[in-house]
């Protein structure tokens, strides 16, 4: 079969697979979940590092950003 539209290679003009995924076709925003107004992802959760909760003493993790007392040794977690 030649001079259909499944001729070309996948996402070409006019194929079945063309353009952006489903539903996300010009969304930005509230009607784009998880993406904010500036393009961003919006990441809940936890940060991806807790480093400055570590406590220097012993290695346990303060449970809220420093200053903070360490809930293991009780040794001052300083600000960084």
């Amino acid at each position: 079969m030649t001079g259909t539209a499944h001729d070309g290679p996948p996402g070409a003009s006019g194929s079945p697979g063309s353009g952006p995924p489903a539903g996300e076709a010009g969304l930005t925003g509230p009607e784009r979940p998880g993406v904010t107004d500036a393009g961003e992802p919006d990441t809940p959760g936890d940060p991806a590092c807790w480093l400055h909760r570590v406590c220097p003493e012993c290695g346990g993790v303060a449970d809220g950003d420093p200053p903070a007392v360490c809930p293991r040794c009780q040794a001052e977690i300083p600000a960084v």
